[in-house]
């Protein structure tokens, strides 16, 4: 049978000496095809000459058996290829409808045609999101949600899908499941990127393992293990995932009140201990980064009390918050943290040089060799402190980040989904930091939507439910099935927000500055 995807001898080298090199693989009607590998692997560089992003030096690319010669975006989509970047690549300021059909025939329908196309298209797929929306006041998981609408809005023979679920929760990405599912029996082909192993095993017929731009292994998912699948992403065999050894709590350092921010927290009150990692999690929209940006002075708050090592502080801006020791190391890291066309030097210690002055002006020596060391500490590669960050992978960019925020050295680390979009050895990396920071007193609250890392590294459990604590878990009481249990309390359905009444500026990323 011939495929409906084939690449043969993909080739393409890189200004930065990084090469995809001679890659073999193909997808079938009805396939859904992983591709897998570490951070920087090629993942995203291939799947840019699949879908006309980007040309190869040499090789061939045919759909149907017949080559193509894809020049642009534009031509690969003609072709029947259709790619969704992780990038998202959507308009804040156009509402959810616009967004999805925004393309060169978006002249053609009136703003009432374009409202009933995506409704329609949302009844499709079991998207419940308010199509008049402005996106701009979307959380990150659910501008994915419209991202891939937009992507199924263009029919197409093959569907390449990189990291679409990457911010969402287990009940949100049952949703973009059923979607594939879908596309499946309508024998349209998927090429599906993630790093997360669980999805693949449950959605994937087939993987194939990327590493350093090469094809290491192609299998039937039934075929391989998830030990299997890390030891031919990284070449090591699974290390221990979560380091995390729960120690002594110290002496309380935060205190919460009664925190209120309408229409997304209500009555929100908890503590967290020295040398204490808190998880918070909950389902998409339950105020998990409203809660963030609160306690970083992100967003103003309309009721409650914080307290600081006892004291009562009152925190309007995220320079009083950083004054108290609390940094937050925020969600979306491409449009609030990061300064992609400034070096991994700046982008380190952007927040911390007042540490480094001297009456005669920043100690350059010494703050070298503290960024040489965290690159070190955190596996940044390749590591050269004058490269732009652009040219790094998306996890490499997460460590920057990470080790700009501990180098801030803060009491209180707030972080939001710290590895989003991250491979798994980059995540042993970072949780082996974590832990280490822990371990020297520092207090961390973790807010993701992975149950497993909750699990694994937090000591005590807080489970939002639209906007309040449902319930408080100590490590020794928290199972998935409880944690969920929590979540989805008051919820008769997983849904994404279906109108605006939840939907604040402020329960999204990109809102506020950079910051350290």
């Amino acid at each position: 049978m011939t495929p409906l995807l084939e690449v043969r001898n993909l080739t393409r080298r890189y200004s930065n000496g990084f090469l995809i090199s001679r890659v073999n693989m193909t997808v079938l009607e009805g396939e859904v095809h992983a591709v897998i590998g570490e951070n920087g692997s090629g993942k995203s560089a291939l799947m840019k000459l699949i879908s006309g992003f980007e040309s190869a030096d040499t090789g061939s690319i045919l759909l149907g058996g017949v080559e193509l010669a894809l020049s642009s975006i534009d031509a690969a989509r003609r072709a029947g290829i259709v790619y969704q970047h992780q990038d998202l690549q959507l308009f804040d300021n156009l509402s959810v409808a616009e967004n999805i059909f925004f393309t060169t025939e978006a002249v053609r329908y009136s703003h009432l045609q374009t409202m009933i196309r995506c409704r329609e298209l949302f009844s499709q797929t079991g998207i419940s999101l308010d199509p008049s929306l402005l996106l701009g006041t979307l959380g990150y998981a659910e501008k994915q949600l419209v991202a891939v609408a937009k992507t199924l809005a263009t029919p197409a023979k093959l569907y390449i899908f990189d990291e679409p679920t990457s911010a969402m929760s287990e009940a949100e990405r049952s949703v973009v499941f059923s979607i594939i599912a879908r596309l499946r029996e309508k024998k349209s082909g998927v090429i599906y990127i993630s790093h997360r192993l669980d999805e693949i095993q449950k959605i994937a017929d087939r993987v194939t393992v990327l590493h350093g731009g090469r094809r290491v292994a192609t299998s039937a998912v039934q075929h391989v293990d998830k030990s299997t699948l890390i030891h031919l992403m990284t070449g090591e065999r699974s290390r221990r995932r979560y380091p995390r050894t729960p120690g002594r709590k110290g002496k309380t350092i935060l205190t919460v009140k009664d925190l209120r921010s309408p229409p997304v927290l209500s009555d929100v009150s908890f503590s967290l201990g020295q040398g204490e990692i808190l998880g918070i999690t909950g389902l998409m929209g339950s105020g998990r980064t409203r809660l963030a940006h609160c306690l970083a002075g992100e967003h103003p708050l309309e009721g409650g009390r914080i307290f600081v090592s006892g004291k009562e502080q009152i925190i309007r801006d995220p320079a009083r918050a950083l004054a108290l020791g609390i940094a937050l190391v925020p969600e979306n890291r491409i449009e609030e943290a990061l300064f992609p066309y400034h070096s991994l030097s700046v982008n380190m210690s952007v927040s911390s040089l007042a540490r480094f002055m001297t009456p005669h002006g920043i100690d350059q020596n010494t703050l070298l060799d503290r960024i040489s060391s965290y690159t070190r500490r955190f596996s940044i590669r390749p590591g050269d402190p004058a490269d732009a960050v652009q040219r790094y992978s998306g996890g490499n960019q997460q460590k920057i980040i990470l080790a700009r925020a501990f180098m801030n050295r803060p009491k209180i680390f707030l972080l939001d989904e710290p590895t989003r979009g991250i491979d798994v050895a980059a995540k042993v990396d970072i949780y082996n930091a974590i832990d280490d920071l822990v371990s020297k007193g520092a207090s961390l609250i973790l807010f993701s939507s992975e149950i497993d890392e909750i699990l694994g590294m937090a000591d005590r459990t807080l489970v939002l439910s639209q906007g309040r604590i449902a319930g408080e878990l100590s490590r020794a009481e928290s199972t998935r099935e409880r944690i969920l249990d929590l979540a989805i309390a008051d919820h008769n359905m997983p849904q994404a927000r279906a109108s605006g009444e939840n939907a604040s500026p402020s329960d999204r990323p990109g809102q506020a500055g950079h910051r350290g």
